[in-house]
Protein backbone atom coordinates (compact mmCIF):
# COMPACT_ATOMS: atom_id res chain seq x y z
CA UNK A 1 0.00 0.00 0.00
CA UNK A 2 1.19 3.55 -1.16
CA UNK A 3 2.21 5.47 2.17
CA UNK A 4 3.41 8.70 1.10
CA UNK A 5 4.93 10.44 -2.04
CA UNK A 6 7.16 12.89 -3.08
CA UNK A 7 8.16 14.97 -6.36
CA UNK A 8 10.53 18.50 -7.26
CA UNK A 9 10.28 20.14 -10.33
CA UNK A 10 8.26 18.54 -12.08
CA UNK A 11 5.86 20.79 -14.84
CA UNK A 12 3.70 23.01 -12.16
CA UNK A 13 5.47 21.73 -9.52
CA UNK A 14 9.00 23.84 -8.53
CA UNK A 15 9.34 23.23 -4.63
CA UNK A 16 9.24 19.76 -3.33
CA UNK A 17 5.68 18.52 -2.52
CA UNK A 18 4.97 15.80 -0.03
CA UNK A 19 1.81 13.89 -0.09
CA UNK A 20 1.25 11.27 2.60
CA UNK A 21 -1.57 8.53 3.58
CA UNK A 22 -0.34 7.79 7.20
CA UNK A 23 -2.91 8.79 9.53
CA UNK A 24 -2.73 11.68 11.90
CA UNK A 25 -4.07 11.34 15.82
CA UNK A 26 -7.10 12.48 15.17
CA UNK A 27 -10.00 9.79 16.05
CA UNK A 28 -12.62 10.29 13.41
CA UNK A 29 -13.91 7.60 11.44
CA UNK A 30 -10.51 5.71 12.63
CA UNK A 31 -12.93 2.38 12.14
CA UNK A 32 -11.42 2.26 8.40
CA UNK A 33 -7.83 2.54 9.02
CA UNK A 34 -5.37 0.04 7.92
CA UNK A 35 -3.26 -1.13 10.82
CA UNK A 36 1.05 -1.05 10.17
CA UNK A 37 1.16 -2.70 14.19
CA UNK A 38 4.94 -3.21 14.36
CA UNK A 39 5.74 0.67 13.29
CA UNK A 40 2.77 1.81 15.82
CA UNK A 41 1.34 3.87 12.95
CA UNK A 42 -2.01 3.57 10.67
CA UNK A 43 -3.07 4.19 6.41
CA UNK A 44 -6.12 5.99 5.15
CA UNK A 45 -8.12 4.27 2.86
CA UNK A 46 -8.57 7.58 0.74
CA UNK A 47 -7.58 10.88 -0.21
CA UNK A 48 -9.39 13.65 -2.26
CA UNK A 49 -7.65 16.49 -3.74
CA UNK A 50 -9.30 19.99 -3.72
CA UNK A 51 -8.05 22.72 -5.97
CA UNK A 52 -8.52 25.53 -8.54
CA UNK A 53 -7.96 24.72 -12.25
CA UNK A 54 -4.22 25.13 -12.91
CA UNK A 55 -3.61 24.54 -9.75
CA UNK A 56 -1.67 21.12 -10.10
CA UNK A 57 -3.60 18.25 -9.47
CA UNK A 58 -3.36 16.68 -12.86
CA UNK A 59 0.33 17.12 -12.79
CA UNK A 60 0.56 15.57 -9.14
CA UNK A 61 -0.71 12.56 -11.39
CA UNK A 62 1.46 13.00 -14.25
CA UNK A 63 4.80 12.99 -11.65
CA UNK A 64 2.93 9.23 -10.49
CA UNK A 65 2.51 8.56 -13.52
CA UNK A 66 5.93 9.36 -15.09
CA UNK A 67 7.40 7.23 -12.26
CA UNK A 68 5.62 4.33 -12.96
CA UNK A 69 6.05 4.20 -16.96
CA UNK A 70 10.14 4.88 -16.28
CA UNK A 71 10.05 2.18 -13.80
CA UNK A 72 8.63 -0.17 -15.90
CA UNK A 73 9.10 0.99 -19.27
CA UNK A 74 13.23 0.63 -19.94
CA UNK A 75 14.67 2.92 -22.21
CA UNK A 76 17.05 3.01 -25.34
CA UNK A 77 20.09 3.46 -25.24
CA UNK A 78 21.26 6.98 -25.60
CA UNK A 79 17.75 8.55 -25.83
CA UNK A 80 17.76 9.98 -22.48
CA UNK A 81 14.70 10.43 -20.29
CA UNK A 82 12.00 10.04 -22.77
CA UNK A 83 8.70 12.35 -21.07
CA UNK A 84 11.25 14.74 -19.01
CA UNK A 85 9.28 17.55 -18.29
CA UNK A 86 10.59 20.01 -15.01
CA UNK A 87 9.72 23.64 -14.19
CA UNK A 88 9.57 25.45 -17.10
CA UNK A 89 9.42 28.93 -15.75
CA UNK A 90 12.66 29.28 -14.06
CA UNK A 91 16.02 28.98 -15.82
CA UNK A 92 17.57 26.67 -12.94
CA UNK A 93 14.57 24.73 -12.54
CA UNK A 94 14.31 24.00 -16.64
CA UNK A 95 17.87 22.23 -16.61
CA UNK A 96 18.07 21.03 -13.21
CA UNK A 97 17.15 17.52 -12.04
CA UNK A 98 13.72 16.27 -10.81
CA UNK A 99 12.97 14.00 -7.62
CA UNK A 100 10.65 11.22 -7.37
CA UNK A 101 10.48 9.45 -4.17
CA UNK A 102 7.83 6.51 -2.48
CA UNK A 103 7.07 4.96 0.25
CA UNK A 104 5.08 1.82 0.23
CA UNK A 105 3.97 -1.00 3.13
CA UNK A 106 4.88 -4.28 1.04
CA UNK A 107 5.58 -7.53 2.71
CA UNK A 108 5.03 -6.12 6.38
CA UNK A 109 7.86 -3.91 5.40
CA UNK A 110 8.17 0.08 4.33
CA UNK A 111 10.51 0.76 1.24
CA UNK A 112 11.26 4.04 0.07
CA UNK A 113 12.67 4.07 -2.98
CA UNK A 114 13.56 7.49 -4.76
CA UNK A 115 15.69 8.67 -8.37
CA UNK A 116 16.78 12.10 -9.72
CA UNK A 117 17.27 12.87 -13.26
CA UNK A 118 17.73 14.91 -15.48
CA UNK A 119 17.57 15.28 -19.29
CA UNK A 120 20.14 12.73 -20.27
CA UNK A 121 20.61 10.39 -17.54
CA UNK A 122 19.74 8.98 -13.55
CA UNK A 123 21.47 11.14 -11.29
CA UNK A 124 20.66 9.31 -8.15
CA UNK A 125 18.79 5.95 -6.99
CA UNK A 126 18.33 4.52 -3.84
CA UNK A 127 15.99 1.83 -1.93
CA UNK A 128 15.67 1.53 1.76
CA UNK A 129 14.22 -0.52 3.69
CA UNK A 130 12.92 0.99 6.94
CA UNK A 131 13.04 -1.81 10.12
CA UNK A 132 11.43 -0.47 13.47
CA UNK A 133 14.68 0.23 14.98
CA UNK A 134 16.76 1.65 12.13
CA UNK A 135 16.87 1.89 7.90
CA UNK A 136 18.81 -0.63 6.09
CA UNK A 137 19.99 0.99 2.75
CA UNK A 138 19.58 -1.51 0.15
CA UNK A 139 21.19 -0.16 -2.53
CA UNK A 140 22.47 3.29 -3.43
CA UNK A 141 23.77 4.92 -6.60
CA UNK A 142 24.90 8.57 -7.17
CA UNK A 143 26.47 9.21 -10.50
CA UNK A 144 30.12 10.54 -8.66
CA UNK A 145 30.07 7.74 -6.21
CA UNK A 146 30.93 4.00 -5.75
CA UNK A 147 27.62 2.00 -6.02
CA UNK A 148 26.45 0.64 -2.90
CA UNK A 149 25.32 -2.63 -2.07
CA UNK A 150 24.06 -3.87 1.26
CA UNK A 151 26.06 -6.81 2.97
CA UNK A 152 22.90 -8.87 3.30
CA UNK A 153 23.07 -9.55 -0.33
CA UNK A 154 26.06 -12.42 -0.44
CA UNK A 155 27.73 -15.52 -2.98
CA UNK A 156 25.42 -15.88 -6.04
CA UNK A 157 22.93 -12.95 -5.26
CA UNK A 158 26.03 -10.22 -4.91
CA UNK A 159 27.59 -11.20 -7.96
CA UNK A 160 24.56 -10.99 -9.84
CA UNK A 161 23.55 -7.80 -8.44
CA UNK A 162 26.52 -6.32 -9.20
CA UNK A 163 26.61 -7.60 -12.73
CA UNK A 164 23.77 -5.96 -13.47
CA UNK A 165 24.84 -2.64 -12.20
CA UNK A 166 27.47 -2.71 -14.70
CA UNK A 167 25.20 -3.11 -16.93
CA UNK A 168 23.13 -0.37 -16.19
CA UNK A 169 22.55 2.32 -18.54
CA UNK A 170 23.02 5.66 -17.51
CA UNK A 171 19.51 6.46 -18.88
CA UNK A 172 18.02 3.50 -17.15
CA UNK A 173 17.24 2.65 -13.50
CA UNK A 174 19.77 0.15 -11.63
CA UNK A 175 15.72 -1.29 -10.06
CA UNK A 176 14.31 -2.31 -13.66
CA UNK A 177 17.51 -3.71 -14.80
CA UNK A 178 17.86 -6.05 -12.11
CA UNK A 179 14.29 -7.42 -13.05
CA UNK A 180 14.91 -7.15 -16.46
CA UNK A 181 18.08 -9.97 -16.00
CA UNK A 182 15.45 -11.90 -13.46
CA UNK A 183 16.72 -11.00 -10.26
CA UNK A 184 14.47 -11.09 -7.75
CA UNK A 185 15.98 -9.15 -4.89
CA UNK A 186 13.57 -5.51 -5.68
CA UNK A 187 10.54 -7.43 -7.28
CA UNK A 188 8.69 -6.34 -5.02
CA UNK A 189 9.13 -2.85 -5.23
CA UNK A 190 8.11 -3.05 -9.54
CA UNK A 191 5.47 -5.40 -9.16
CA UNK A 192 3.87 -2.82 -7.03
CA UNK A 193 4.07 0.04 -9.49
CA UNK A 194 3.01 -3.23 -12.26
CA UNK A 195 0.22 -4.51 -10.77
CA UNK A 196 -1.04 -2.50 -7.87
CA UNK A 197 -0.71 0.54 -9.10
CA UNK A 198 -3.62 1.93 -10.78
CA UNK A 199 -3.90 5.15 -12.76
CA UNK A 200 -7.61 6.17 -14.18
CA UNK A 201 -7.12 9.72 -16.27
CA UNK A 202 -10.44 11.36 -17.72
CA UNK A 203 -10.39 8.92 -20.59
CA UNK A 204 -8.80 6.05 -19.26
CA UNK A 205 -10.41 2.68 -17.88
CA UNK A 206 -9.22 0.66 -15.11
CA UNK A 207 -9.97 -2.93 -15.12
CA UNK A 208 -10.06 -6.07 -17.93
CA UNK A 209 -13.00 -8.50 -18.93
CA UNK A 210 -14.49 -10.08 -17.23
CA UNK A 211 -14.31 -8.30 -13.85
CA UNK A 212 -15.32 -4.97 -15.02
CA UNK A 213 -19.12 -6.35 -16.65
CA UNK A 214 -19.74 -8.42 -13.83
CA UNK A 215 -19.16 -5.73 -11.16
CA UNK A 216 -20.80 -2.92 -14.14
CA UNK A 217 -24.15 -5.73 -14.65
CA UNK A 218 -24.41 -6.08 -10.69
CA UNK A 219 -23.87 -1.97 -9.79
CA UNK A 220 -24.94 0.39 -12.97
CA UNK A 221 -28.59 -0.88 -12.76
CA UNK A 222 -28.99 0.63 -9.01
CA UNK A 223 -27.10 3.97 -9.89
CA UNK A 224 -29.89 5.67 -12.39
CA UNK A 225 -28.08 4.99 -15.47
CA UNK A 226 -31.24 2.81 -17.05
CA UNK A 227 -28.81 0.31 -18.10
CA UNK A 228 -30.05 -3.18 -17.34
CA UNK A 229 -27.13 -5.30 -18.92
CA UNK A 230 -23.95 -4.88 -20.70
CA UNK A 231 -22.35 -7.45 -23.01
CA UNK A 232 -19.19 -7.97 -25.45
CA UNK A 233 -20.29 -9.16 -28.80
CA UNK A 234 -17.72 -10.18 -31.28
CA UNK A 235 -17.26 -8.07 -34.41
CA UNK A 236 -15.35 -7.76 -37.27
CA UNK A 237 -11.39 -6.69 -37.01
CA UNK A 238 -12.03 -3.61 -39.35
CA UNK A 239 -13.67 -1.37 -36.68
CA UNK A 240 -10.33 -0.85 -35.75
CA UNK A 241 -7.36 0.57 -37.69
CA UNK A 242 -5.09 -1.87 -39.05
CA UNK A 243 -1.79 -0.23 -37.20
CA UNK A 244 -3.22 0.04 -34.25
CA UNK A 245 -4.54 -3.84 -34.23
CA UNK A 246 -1.03 -4.66 -35.08
CA UNK A 247 0.51 -3.06 -32.29
CA UNK A 248 -1.88 -4.65 -29.40
CA UNK A 249 -1.04 -8.41 -31.72
CA UNK A 250 2.59 -7.26 -30.94
CA UNK A 251 1.92 -6.60 -27.29
CA UNK A 252 -0.36 -9.33 -26.69
CA UNK A 253 0.81 -13.13 -25.07
CA UNK A 254 -1.13 -16.07 -26.43
CA UNK A 255 -4.37 -16.19 -23.79
CA UNK A 256 -3.72 -12.17 -23.21
CA UNK A 257 -6.79 -9.54 -23.20
CA UNK A 258 -6.80 -5.98 -23.32
CA UNK A 259 -9.45 -3.67 -22.92
CA UNK A 260 -9.46 -0.69 -25.66
CA UNK A 261 -11.28 2.26 -25.73
CA UNK A 262 -11.53 4.88 -29.02
CA UNK A 263 -12.43 9.15 -29.62
CA UNK A 264 -16.15 8.54 -29.65
CA UNK A 265 -16.79 6.27 -26.33
CA UNK A 266 -16.90 2.73 -27.82
CA UNK A 267 -15.11 0.19 -25.64
CA UNK A 268 -13.48 -3.10 -26.91
CA UNK A 269 -12.49 -6.41 -25.99
CA UNK A 270 -9.74 -7.78 -27.38
CA UNK A 271 -7.99 -11.27 -26.56
CA UNK A 272 -5.39 -13.35 -28.33
CA UNK A 273 -5.91 -17.31 -28.39
CA UNK A 274 -3.32 -19.70 -28.40
CA UNK A 275 -2.72 -20.11 -32.07
CA UNK A 276 -2.07 -16.24 -31.88
CA UNK A 277 -5.58 -15.21 -33.21
CA UNK A 278 -6.95 -12.11 -32.77
CA UNK A 279 -10.58 -12.17 -31.25
CA UNK A 280 -12.33 -8.76 -31.42
CA UNK A 281 -15.81 -7.74 -29.15
CA UNK A 282 -17.61 -4.15 -29.16
CA UNK A 283 -19.21 -3.32 -26.02
CA UNK A 284 -23.02 -3.00 -26.03
CA UNK A 285 -25.82 -1.79 -23.44
CA UNK A 286 -29.19 -3.26 -23.04
CA UNK A 287 -32.36 -1.53 -22.03
CA UNK A 288 -36.05 -1.93 -21.47
CA UNK A 289 -39.24 -0.46 -22.28
CA UNK A 290 -42.15 -0.07 -19.84
CA UNK A 291 -43.01 -3.65 -20.84
CA UNK A 292 -39.70 -5.02 -20.32
CA UNK A 293 -39.16 -5.49 -24.21
CA UNK A 294 -34.95 -5.29 -24.58
CA UNK A 295 -33.18 -2.62 -26.63
CA UNK A 296 -29.65 -2.73 -27.53
CA UNK A 297 -27.68 -0.09 -28.33
CA UNK A 298 -23.68 0.56 -28.84
CA UNK A 299 -22.32 1.74 -25.85
CA UNK A 300 -20.74 4.52 -27.76
CA UNK A 301 -23.93 6.03 -27.75
CA UNK A 302 -24.59 6.39 -23.63
CA UNK A 303 -24.20 9.54 -21.67
CA UNK A 304 -20.76 10.70 -21.25
CA UNK A 305 -21.89 10.21 -17.43
CA UNK A 306 -22.80 6.36 -18.05
CA UNK A 307 -19.20 6.17 -20.23
CA UNK A 308 -17.32 7.74 -16.86
CA UNK A 309 -19.06 5.50 -14.37
CA UNK A 310 -18.03 2.18 -16.21
CA UNK A 311 -14.32 3.42 -16.32
CA UNK A 312 -14.66 4.27 -12.83
CA UNK A 313 -17.38 2.09 -10.94
CA UNK A 314 -14.96 -1.28 -10.42
CA UNK A 315 -12.05 0.54 -8.42
CA UNK A 316 -15.02 1.36 -5.41
CA UNK A 317 -16.66 -2.03 -5.85
CA UNK A 318 -14.56 -4.60 -8.04
CA UNK A 319 -12.90 -7.39 -6.26
CA UNK A 320 -9.63 -5.26 -6.40
CA UNK A 321 -7.49 -6.29 -3.37
CA UNK A 322 -4.28 -4.85 -2.75
CA UNK A 323 -4.80 -2.23 -4.86
CA UNK A 324 -4.09 1.82 -4.84
CA UNK A 325 -6.04 3.21 -7.57
CA UNK A 326 -5.19 7.14 -8.72
CA UNK A 327 -8.33 9.13 -10.33
CA UNK A 328 -8.07 12.47 -11.80
CA UNK A 329 -11.10 14.25 -12.32
CA UNK A 330 -13.09 11.63 -10.09
CA UNK A 331 -16.50 14.30 -10.72
CA UNK A 332 -15.85 14.34 -14.31
CA UNK A 333 -19.65 13.52 -15.69
CA UNK A 334 -20.56 12.33 -12.45
CA UNK A 335 -23.11 13.89 -10.23
CA UNK A 336 -22.47 14.50 -6.89
CA UNK A 337 -24.86 12.20 -5.17
CA UNK A 338 -23.47 8.97 -6.98
CA UNK A 339 -19.94 10.46 -6.32
CA UNK A 340 -20.88 10.04 -2.62
CA UNK A 341 -22.50 6.91 -3.02
CA UNK A 342 -19.55 5.61 -3.97
CA UNK A 343 -17.31 7.00 -1.70
CA UNK A 344 -19.65 5.69 0.63
CA UNK A 345 -19.77 2.47 -0.10
CA UNK A 346 -15.69 2.01 -0.42
CA UNK A 347 -15.34 3.63 3.07
CA UNK A 348 -18.05 1.64 4.91
CA UNK A 349 -15.89 -1.53 3.21
CA UNK A 350 -12.63 -0.32 4.63
CA UNK A 351 -13.94 -0.78 7.71
CA UNK A 352 -13.88 -4.38 7.34
CA UNK A 353 -11.12 -5.29 4.60
CA UNK A 354 -7.84 -2.78 4.59
CA UNK A 355 -6.76 -4.12 1.61
CA UNK A 356 -7.54 -0.98 -1.42
CA UNK A 357 -6.60 2.82 -1.70
CA UNK A 358 -8.42 5.49 -3.76
CA UNK A 359 -6.66 9.30 -4.16
CA UNK A 360 -8.68 11.24 -6.47
CA UNK A 361 -8.34 14.76 -7.68
CA UNK A 362 -12.11 16.86 -7.54
CA UNK A 363 -13.69 19.95 -8.22
CA UNK A 364 -16.90 18.84 -6.23
CA UNK A 365 -16.76 20.71 -3.61
CA UNK A 366 -20.24 18.41 -1.98
CA UNK A 367 -17.51 15.75 -1.68
CA UNK A 368 -15.76 18.23 1.19
CA UNK A 369 -17.20 17.07 4.42
CA UNK A 370 -16.59 15.69 7.65
CA UNK A 371 -19.24 13.58 7.57
CA UNK A 372 -17.53 11.23 5.30
CA UNK A 373 -14.31 12.07 5.30
CA UNK A 374 -11.35 12.99 7.93
CA UNK A 375 -9.46 15.94 7.70
CA UNK A 376 -6.11 14.11 6.81
CA UNK A 377 -8.03 12.38 3.78
CA UNK A 378 -8.39 16.11 2.12
CA UNK A 379 -5.91 18.29 0.49
CA UNK A 380 -5.38 21.55 -0.85
CA UNK A 381 -3.98 22.41 -4.43
CA UNK A 382 -2.87 26.10 -4.76
CA UNK A 383 -0.99 27.42 -7.53
CA UNK A 384 1.64 30.26 -6.55
CA UNK A 385 3.95 32.55 -7.95
CA UNK A 386 6.69 29.87 -7.52
CA UNK A 387 4.77 27.13 -8.41
CA UNK A 388 2.37 24.06 -7.20
CA UNK A 389 1.44 24.14 -3.26
CA UNK A 390 -0.15 21.14 -1.30
CA UNK A 391 -1.44 21.32 2.34
CA UNK A 392 -3.52 18.96 4.10
CA UNK A 393 -6.56 20.12 5.88
CA UNK A 394 -5.45 18.22 8.99
CA UNK A 395 -2.66 21.70 8.74
CA UNK A 396 -5.32 23.74 9.44
CA UNK A 397 -5.78 23.88 13.62
CA UNK A 398 -8.61 26.17 13.68
CA UNK A 399 -10.83 23.07 11.71
CA UNK A 400 -13.10 21.24 14.43
CA UNK A 401 -14.48 17.65 13.54
CA UNK A 402 -18.12 19.40 13.74
CA UNK A 403 -17.02 22.87 11.24
CA UNK A 404 -18.70 23.06 7.97
CA UNK A 405 -14.72 23.03 5.77
CA UNK A 406 -16.73 23.70 2.91
CA UNK A 407 -17.93 26.97 3.94
CA UNK A 408 -14.03 27.90 5.25
CA UNK A 409 -12.60 27.08 1.84
CA UNK A 410 -15.23 28.74 -0.24
CA UNK A 411 -14.30 32.44 1.91
CA UNK A 412 -10.83 31.53 1.06
CA UNK A 413 -9.26 31.08 4.38
CA UNK A 414 -7.34 27.20 2.88
CA UNK A 415 -6.22 28.25 -0.16
CA UNK A 416 -6.54 27.03 -3.80
CA UNK A 417 -9.89 29.07 -4.85
CA UNK A 418 -9.66 30.58 -8.02
CA UNK A 419 -8.91 34.06 -8.00
CA UNK A 420 -11.71 35.08 -10.52
CA UNK A 421 -11.42 38.37 -11.62
CA UNK A 422 -13.79 38.44 -14.91
CA UNK A 423 -15.33 41.97 -14.79
CA UNK A 424 -19.14 42.58 -15.83
CA UNK A 425 -19.89 43.48 -18.86
CA UNK A 426 -20.66 46.90 -20.70
CA UNK A 427 -24.49 46.72 -21.10
CA UNK A 428 -24.12 49.71 -23.45
CA UNK A 429 -22.37 47.31 -26.31
CA UNK A 430 -25.80 45.48 -26.25
CA UNK A 431 -27.84 48.70 -27.51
Amino acid sequence: MLIGFRVKNWRSIKNEISFSMLASQERQHGERLANMAKYRSRLLPAALMFGGNAAGKSNFIHAISFMKDFILRSPQMNHGIRGYDPYAFDETTRIGPSEFEVELFLENYIYRYNFMIDAKSVLQESLVRILTTREQILFERKSSEPFFLDSSFKDDERKRLEFAFLGTQQNELFLSNTVDQNIDSFKCIFTWFDHNLQIINPSTQLMPVPEILSVCNQYMPLLDTSVRRLEFREVSRSYIPKELLENIDNKLSANGAALLGNEIGERFFLTKSEDNSIDLRLLFSFHSDTNGKEYKINFSEESDGTKRLFDVLPAFVGDIDKTTILIDEIDRSLHSIITMQLFHFFLERSQKCHDRQIIATTHDLQLMTQDLFRRDEMWIFERREDGTSLIPLSDFVDIRYDKDIRKSYLEGRMGGVPQVMLPLPNLEDCE
